[in-house]
């Protein structure tokens, strides 16, 4: 018998209404994913019942598109080893990038049923101390815990809030094709998480530019939910209740706490990816070497053939 989290009801709801969950049925679907994944000679993925329903949800429970979700997920992380490997937390930088803020996933989410709200300051990046490499690296071990803890992710997803004011000059010289590459498939390809907008606040005309790159490499629907608010607080709060946003933006969640309190479980969760490190597929699969050269491929950022969608990774 699969054993699951009880989800909370608003959750329950929502994933019944928008992803067609049935829960008599989560064992079939559960056990059928898991006999695909423990059969497939490239592969050696985590086959846990939690862990499987999350590739579920994320389908809209279509096994060929679950079966396709792990694979991917899987295969992006083999392609990006600088992000995904040795997450280990004894450099001090790590513990630096953790505790400044500078991505906050906040503990409210928008409503009953919504979201949960993920906050990107960039202006908190100390390119002196860390490279934005190492930055990936540490949101990449936060999205791999709220993974293993909270079904919101994947039932109603998260949004996302981007303060592009008071960025340094050694800031913005890392907003480069590469790093803008990795960010949209972490954020767009690497889990089977919702996303459901994506807020900007404080932009300024320099990342018009930035803006066109990240739209040519996302789907239509991710297209509708770029939202740009400038400095009006007034109109983001229409998406996301004041309430819910850090005390810097009007709201009530204290920053610097829930940094010590991400810093705490990533130590926690320090035996978790050390087990990571054995999970993959095989260096020599022709699908991981296709994903390595569109990494690569700069033409990924102008709308050209050289496409993450061709891999059908929606």
């Amino acid at each position: 018998m699969v054993i699951l989290r009880p989800l909370p009801d608003d959750l329950a709801k929502t994933a019944i209404e928008e992803l067609y969950e049935k829960p008599d049925d989560n064992d079939y679907f559960v056990n059928t994913l898991r006999e695909w994944a423990e059969k497939q000679p490239h592969l050696r993925a985590r086959t846990d019942d939690q862990f499987l329903m999350a590739f579920l949800r994320g389908s809209k429970f279509s096994l060929e598109k679950a079966k396709q979700k792990l694979e991917n997920f899987y295969i992006l992380r083999a392609a990006m080893p600088e992000i995904f490997r040795n997450r280990n937390l004894s450099e001090p930088k790590f513990e630096a990038i953790a505790k400044a803020g500078a991505v906050s996933f906040l503990p409210e989410p928008v409503c009953e049923g919504g979201p949960l709200v993920v906050l990107m300051r960039p202006s908190e990046f100390n390119m002196e101390q860390h490279s934005i490499n190492d930055v990936l690296k540490v949101g990449s071990m936060i999205i791999d815990i709220l993974m293993q803890e909270n079904d919101r992710v994947f039932i109603a997803g998260y949004t996302f809030i981007i303060d592009l004011g008071n960025i340094s000059k050694a800031v913005l010289m890392n907003f480069e094709p590469e790093f803008v590459r990795k960010l949209t498939i972490l954020v767009n390809k690497a889990a089977p998480t919702r996303m459901k907008g994506f807020h900007f606040i404080n932009v300024l005309p320099i990342f018009e530019k930035l803006f066109g790159m990240v739209k040519s490499v996302i789907s239509a629907k991710l297209k509708d939910r770029f939202y740009v608010h400038g400095t009006n607080f007034e109109d983001l709060y229409k998406h996301v209740p004041k309430h819910v946003l850090p005390k810097e933006y009007g709201g009530d969640c204290d920053l610097k706490s829930l940094a010590d309190e991400w810093w705490q479980k990533l130590n926690d969760y320090k035996k978790f990816f050390e087990d990571e490190e054995q999970y993959g597929v095989t260096e020599g699969y022709e699908k991981l070497k296709q994903v390595k050269q569109l990494i690569e491929d700069t033409s990924v950022l102008q709308g050209t053939e050289g496409s993450f969608r061709q891999l059908e990774f929606d």
